[in-house]
């Protein structure tokens, strides 16, 4: 690995030293399952807030491994974990990845061995008799498909990405084992607390030194250099690492409810192993170990195309917090919830995002996309494009990226006037500015300037050279531990702490040694391939010769200064990139999925924010580095009829159409949306986590056309740019944002106010001294004197007050009243009755289901979008309750039973009145002859002993047939059930 500095050439000694806190790459949990197991394990079925606790649990304990290294940026996600760092697209690597070698192993416990890991049929859908060697190299490598467990053909991992990309990225490898590792399966996945998966890099290494043991040549699967560790632009070529290693072991997944072994089992991911911060070596091998994926016994391909997907470079996009609402991605990506998709449970995953794949095709080449990049600026006022779909690759544009203008954000107000010298930020940069002048003949001379500095210690540098001759200065350093020939150079901080001061230092530099000659001064900033922070700003410079000023740079009007990398800005410095992505999503190919989760095909568009690092809307509502943008914002609700559905629901209709949409999912508003205008609001307001805020420049796409079938469609993306201002009232204090600007670093802006205030803040907060109609005009000014702007009226009012706020319950119902006053009408009332079920309007009746503690709360959102809240926690009980639901046809009795109240935890007992017995909230029982029996249903709460029961009678009847006719006519067989039910409750 090589580094240019400025003339110097120098060889790096170590690998990639900078370590980055990590998290796992794991697979979004499967809350059927955990449920599943759950209630297999206690013999019952959960009650709806048993469920809620439960997933509610494993949230939480999802996070972390028990021991999280600091591992070095080597094959890290889309972008590494670091606030001042991030991944571009390497373009530096010329070379393309067209297939990779893969090495698996399966791995089981002296405790749980593969050929019996306490799996019954209805435990997983990929339920085996046996799990072979061959199973698993099917599954992974054939070219044919793979025998799932009902006979059916089913798609293998080399056949999804053969299919994504069209036939170009291949996945080849073979599989070994199983091997029994030294120690039993909850050593391994074992969780304390929050913590899990205590010693799985244990497990990879055991399992990859016992192959060694006998023999197996590593090297065939060490065939790339993924992060151009030598820097030669070469991907693929060893690099000591093994590429890719990829286990099954033999247990459930815990991210799918652990089997046998419950939260001990490993939950399937992506990490690392390391020792101190390297890769690991392997004994007996010249190779290393480093990233690995780990897989349950019963995965389908889904589990593994994700898993590898993180392999790849590419981030999870489900909310790694809180998946109780989720994140507005859901089954339209295999990096989120669509790795479950199928029939069978993860034997249809669906296509990658179009973000990720954008990344793949800049990161590796190839044909993972035809993507078609457009800069909004550049667009006319309508233009149309052609598009293919997703699901098969047929070599045609199948995805559009429209880029924004970069939003600003706040970072360090210029010394003095408007504009200041900047750096710029990032890794493997050399920038550079430069200005000459002829220095007189003088005892001292001296160059100064005003900065404020982070720069990467031991790594990253700042320098000034004149004439090709780093100087010194007073805050400089002479030698450098990690290039021996770097001399005079500064790095580190400007300020104590982790926070910028906001002051300005003052470096000044000894010319002396140039008196009476022509010089030409270059200020140089490099970074190396790692971390970086936010660089360097200069502001104010000047030479002075013995006290004469000879030379100064105010960086306002200087036109002589040559900028190579440095830049002009203000008070505000470009966010990182920010896009809309189109994706015209079928039924067809690897989107088949889509069509068996009820998600309607059409056109999707999704926003793009890489000022965040992941999709938790859950912390950030409205917010991620990857949202779909459902364009059909009519609310789809729970069953009963009041709190809106999951993120996963909402979405199901994100897409543009121009016919109906399919039912589905409890969706009754099936008229389509044609159309997106990012001055429409998409937050959804009324359950934020399924939104997205979405800046607006006056953007329009209109679906003109699409086939039958989805595959083909014909889209017009429109630009109209219109200024507007947008603010938020919190009682006289007023929160102002300009909207449609393209907005520049070197801009200036000029806010008025009808009461003579003032502010050159971009986004300035404004205290009014009384509630009345206040005039407001923005100005946007350009570096070259161009002026744009805006104006606004805004009606200040009374804050927003909860003037009344009553609850009350009895036997588990609950009635409410909230009344406000003063804001700006119309009002919108939100309940949250803290059991996961929500209401509107100023009065309210809900019925709980179990008894327990809860917080209601109530929040008023007025016009100018002011928010209140208010809650009330109480302790509730819910009269235990069971209403059965009898049913027969011939001598075969159906029923189940409603259970309410109580604390949710259950036991039911069926008596069938002909002396048999049953147990569960659903049975069948046959009976051996007709007659009227006396059905009984009791119903325990397992924690306080309480029961409740009912009797029904019901009449069974043997089925009744008519004959055929003596002229040999055929009849029908018809059956008749009567069914003659009277109630009596005990």
């Amino acid at each position: 690995m090589k580094l240019t500095l400025f003339f110097l050439l120098v060889t790096f000694t170590h690998f990639l030293s900078f370590t980055s806190y990590a998290m796992p790459d794991k697979l979004r949990m499967d809350d059927e399952r955990i449920i599943y197991w759950q209630e297999k394990k206690l013999g019952r079925k959960l009650s709806t807030y048993e469920k809620s606790q439960l997933l509610n649990s494993y949230i939480v304990n999802s996070g972390k491994l028990k021991s999280v290294p600091s591992v070095s940026v080597f094959n890290q996600p889309r972008r590494i974990n670091h606030s001042h760092s991030k991944i571009s697209s390497f373009q530096s690597v010329n070379d393309t990845l067209s297939k990779v070698n893969i090495l698996a192993i399966l791995v089981d416990f002296p405790d749980l061995k593969s050929s019996s890991p306490g799996l019954e049929p209805e435990d997983t859908d990929m339920f085996y008799d046996n799990y072979s060697l061959d199973h698993y190299k099917n599954l992974l490598f054939s070219t044919s498909g793979y025998l799932g467990p009902n006979n059916e053909n089913l798609m293998t991992a080399r056949q999804y990405y053969q299919k994504v990309t069209g036939d170009y990225f291949d996945l080849n490898g073979d599989v070994y084992g199983w091997i029994t590792v030294s120690k039993n399966a909850e050593y391994y996945g074992n969780r304390n607390g929050t913590e899990r998966d205590a010693n799985v890099s244990e497990l990879v290494i055991e399992a990859v030194e016992s192959l060694v043991r006998q023999g197996v040549d590593l090297s065939p699967y060490d065939q790339t250099d993924l992060n151009d560790v030598d820097g030669d632009g070469v991907i693929n070529e060893p690099d000591g690492v093994i590429d890719h290693i990829l286990l099954f072991h033999s247990s459930i997944g815990e991210e799918a409810g652990g089997g046998v072994l419950g939260q001990n089992a490993i939950w399937s991911h992506r990490f690392f192993v390391t020792e101190n911060n390297q890769p690991k070596q392997i004994t007996g091998s010249d190779l290393k170990a480093f990233n690995y994926t780990i897989n349950p016994i019963d995965a389908g391909i889904g589990v593994v195309v994700h898993e590898f997907g993180h392999d790849l470079g590419l981030p999870d996009e489900y909310d790694l917090k809180d998946i109780s609402i989720g994140e507005p991605v859901a089954n339209w990506s295999v990096m989120s919830s669509g790795s479950w998709m199928g029939e069978l449970r993860g034997s249809k995953p669906v296509m990658f995002s179009p973000k990720n794949l954008d990344f793949l095709q800049n990161r590796f080449g190839g044909k993972w996309v035809n993507q078609t990049s457009v800069n909004l600026t550049s667009l006319n006022t309508s233009t149309r494009f052609d598009l293919a779909h997703r699901g098969v690759h047929t070599g045609e544009n199948n995805q559009i990226k429209i880029i924004l203008p970069s939003l600003l954000e706040d970072f360090i107000k210029p010394n003095s006037g408007n504009s200041q010298y900047y750096s710029g930020e990032g890794n493997k940069i050399n920038n550079q500015m430069s200005f000459s002048l002829t220095l007189p003949e003088a005892s001292t001379i001296s160059l100064q300037m005003l900065s404020q500095f982070s720069i990467e210690s031991n790594y990253d540098i700042f320098q000034v050279y004149v004439n090709s001759n780093p100087v010194a200065g007073n805050a400089t350093k002479d030698s450098h531990p990690t290039y021996p020939n770097i001399r005079h150079y500064l790095d580190g901080n400007s300020f104590a702490g982790d926070k910028v001061s906001g002051e300005f230092v003052n470096l000044s530099y000894d010319l002396s040694q140039f008196s009476g000659q022509q010089a030409t001064i270059t200020f140089l900033y490099q970074s190396d391939e790692a971390v970086s922070y936010f660089g360097i700003v200069i502001d104010d410079i000047k030479v002075t010769a013995d006290n004469n000023v000879i030379y100064i740079d105010t960086a306002e009007n200087n036109n002589t200064v040559q900028l190579n990398g440095f830049r002009k800005i203000g008070q505000y410095k470009s966010g990182a990139e920010h896009a809309y992505y189109l994706q015209l999503r079928s039924h067809q190919g690897i989107d088949e999925g889509l069509k068996l989760s009820q998600y309607p095909a059409g056109l999707t568009l999704w926003y793009s924010n890489e000022n965040y690092d992941n999709n938790n809307t859950s912390e950030h509502p409205g917010y991620g580095d990857l949202l779909l943008i459902d364009t059909d914002q009519r609310p789809i609700y729970k069953t009963d009829g009041v709190s809106p559905a999951i993120s996963a629901i909402q979405v199901r209709d994100a897409a543009l159409r121009l016919i109906d949409q399919t039912a589905g999912l409890g969706d009754d508003n099936l008229s389509p949306s044609t159309s997106f205008s990012d001055r429409k609001d998409y937050s959804f307001s009324i359950q934020a986590e399924s939104g997205v805020n979405l800046p607006q420049y006056g953007i329009n796409v209109e679906l003109i056309d699409v086939s039958e079938d989805f595959d083909k469609a014909q889209i017009q993306i429109g630009y109209d740019r219109t200024y507007s201002i947008s603010f938020k009232a919190s009682n006289k204090t007023v929160l102002f944002s300009p909207n449609g600007f393209v907005l520049e670093e070197s801009d200036s802006f000029e806010w008025t106010f009808s009461d003579g205030q003032q502010s050159k803040e971009l986004y300035p907060e404004i205290e009014f001294e009384s509630y009345k109609t206040y005039d407001v005009t923005f100005k946007q000014i350009k570096l070259s004197g161009e002026i744009n702007e805006v104006e606004l009226s805004i009606n200040l009012t009374r804050p927003l007050t909860i003037t009344n706020f009553n609850v009350s319950h009895a036997n588990g119902v609950l009635t409410g009243t909230v009344d406000v006053e003063a804001g700006l009408e119309p009002y919108s009332i939100e309940w949250d009755f803290g059991d996961g079920n929500k209401s509107t309007g100023a009065s309210i009746t809900h019925t709980y289901e179990v008894s327990g503690t809860y917080t209601v709360s109530v929040k008023i959102t007025d016009g100018n979008g002011e928010t209140v809240t208010q809650s009330k926690q109480f302790t509730l009980t819910v009269p235990l309750s069971i209403e059965p639901n009898l049913s027969s046809n011939s001598l075969t009795l159906t029923a189940n039973a409603k259970v309410s109240g109580g604390s949710g935890k259950y036991q039911v007992d069926w008596d069938y009145g002909d002396g048999n017995s049953g147990e569960g909230l659903s049975i069948s029982h046959t009976y051996n002859s007709a007659g009227t029996y006396n059905v009984s249903v009791i119903v325990t709460d397992t924690d306080t002993n309480q029961s409740e029961s009912k009797s029904e009678q019901v009449t069974i009847s043997l089925p009744q047939s008519q004959g055929s006719s003596s002229g040999g006519s055929i009849y029908y067989l018809l059956l008749l059930v009567s069914v003659a039910i009277r109630r009596a409750a005990k």
